[in-house]
């Protein structure tokens, strides 16, 4: 089963898609500000910010060795039947261990809506799992509307919650949940999945190779979570529950530019584990790094020029503090796209080991820093740690997949472009309107510059497809 797209054409249709479903999410996150406490937003978004540490352990981090074992053109449907077979009943056994594990910490602990969660992580598992099959089996449309699908019942689900009824956080966790489910219905149902699951092709061996491959990727997983997501609970402990509210809102500006990357990693990853080690690989890699960088510094420039001036029209005016912390964040976010770019190298080489060694280091760079600082600084000195964890992950990948990843990063452009993004920030936390608005038009001034090329390649594309289009 073949499906070589292009780097661009792969963006193009989960970007399409992402955008469109994150979108809606964005949008749904914000309205919550206007209905929902602090309080309550705080305790929503450690909900989610958990599951994002509990999937990965239940599910034993499978899916990353469905999407590599299968992302293969010569695989035959019984070689798939073996690693989905394997996969399936490894992550089943776990589940029950976690089922017990949970149910026990329950009766010692009070969880809030502790059914809804149980449900809501359970399906988070198998959601995942599908979803990456559907990705192998380069089912690219299926797997993008998945997320089109999860984010619109979600967003229904949420408004009626908000409008009609009283159910407040509880439902929204319900609408959720069913998100997840009937999405992976969904899913199930145009992959086959099921088709491809038989005792009869268990294969243990393979299984064992499997698990060699994912269990270094769990605490890689968990570092990666220690460095994005851990912040909440610093936060809940030393600020309150309220402030982690105003935290989590403060996340979703820069999250944007997140997703934006994450749309383009899923692409990446796909096309480096295809071509690593074939010929021509290497001015491949260069030329992408070349124009990725350039798109990724002139994105951040963007939003930290614009964001501040939109934050009134879009959050509750109890929290626009939000808006002096954002540059960093978005720095932060920035130098986590660049270490996560390198992620693809050592998912290609099978390096997942070496992956996890540095993201450990950025995690305990993060931490620590946090410990340090949140007391002090509250919201300013998290900023401060995830900056300063993404920038050493990123320095960590750099030197150290030289000897299997070969790739020249532009390093004097992206010292050279900081600079310019440095005097932006430094100029978004005036309080002065017309600082402001030269701010985010030279922002936009800088971005179309430093990608002129792009932006020219793009619209010549689309007159092109223009005049096809009247052609025929």
């Amino acid at each position: 089963m073949g499906n070589n797209l292009s780097l661009s054409k792969l963006t193009l249709i989960y970007g399409v898609a992402n955008i469109f479903s994150k979108g809606l999410t964005f949008v749904i996150f914000f309205v919550f500000t206007f209905f929902l406490k602090k309080e309550e937003i705080g305790v929503f978004d450690l909900i989610l910010t958990s599951s994002t540490l509990l999937v990965p352990l239940i599910s034993l981090q499978l899916y990353d060795g469905i999407l590599r074992w299968c992302l293969n053109e010569d695989h035959a449907s019984r070689e798939v039947s073996k690693v989905i077979s394997g996969a399936t009943i490894a992550v089943s056994l776990n589940v029950l261990i976690f089922s017990v594990a949970y149910w026990i910490i329950a009766l010692i602990i009070e969880i809030p809506f502790s059914s809804l969660i149980y449900l809501f992580l359970i399906c988070q598992v198998f959601y995942t799992i599908v979803l990456q099959f559907a990705r192998s089996r380069s089912l690219n449309f299926v797997y993008a509307l998945s997320g089109v699908i999860y984010s619109g019942v979600f967003t229904i689900g949420a408004l009626i919650v908000i409008s009609v009824s009283d159910l407040g956080l509880k439902g929204i966790i319900f609408a959720n949940l069913l998100s997840s489910f009937l999405t992976l219905l969904y899913l199930i149902y145009k992959t086959q999945f099921i088709s491809y699951f038989s005792f009869a092709t268990f294969d243990l061996s393979l299984l064992r190779s499997m698990l060699r491959y994912t269990i270094p990727l769990i605490p890689n997983q968990v570092s990666w979570w220690a460095i994005s997501e851990s912040n909440r609970y610093m936060i809940l402990y030393y600020l309150g529950i309220a402030a982690n509210g105003l935290f989590a809102i403060a996340m979703k500006f820069p999250n944007i530019l997140l997703i934006l990357h994450l749309i383009f990693n899923q692409a990446w990853q796909e096309k480096v584990i295809r071509l690593y080690g074939t010929e021509g690989s290497r001015a491949y890699f260069d030329n992408v790094i070349e124009k990725y960088l350039k798109l990724l510094l002139g994105l951040t420039a963007l939003a930290i020029g614009f964001s501040k001036p939109l934050l009134p029209f879009i959050v509750n005016q109890s929290y626009f503090e939000v808006g002096q912390y954002l540059p960093l964040f978005y720095f932060a976010v920035c130098f986590q796209a660049l270490g996560s770019f390198y992620g693809g190298g050592y998912l290609a080489a099978k390096k997942t080991t070496d992956a996890f060694y540095t993201t450990v280091i950025a995690a305990l760079v993060n931490i620590t820093l946090n410990l340090i600082l949140i007391p002090y600084l509250g919201l300013l000195g998290c900023a401060i740690s995830l900056l300063a964890g993404n920038i050493v992950l990123f320095v960590a990948r750099y030197f150290h997949s030289r000897s299997f990843f070969e790739i020249t990063f532009p390093i004097k452009s992206l010292l050279v472009n900081l600079a310019f993004i440095i005097l932006f920030g430094i100029c978004s936390v005036s309080n002065e309107i017309w600082v402001l608005v030269v701010n985010a038009i030279g922002s936009a001034v800088y971005f179309t510059y430093l990608n002129k090329k792009m932006i020219h390649s793009g619209i010549r594309f689309g007159l092109d497809q223009f005049k096809r289009m009247r052609q025929n």
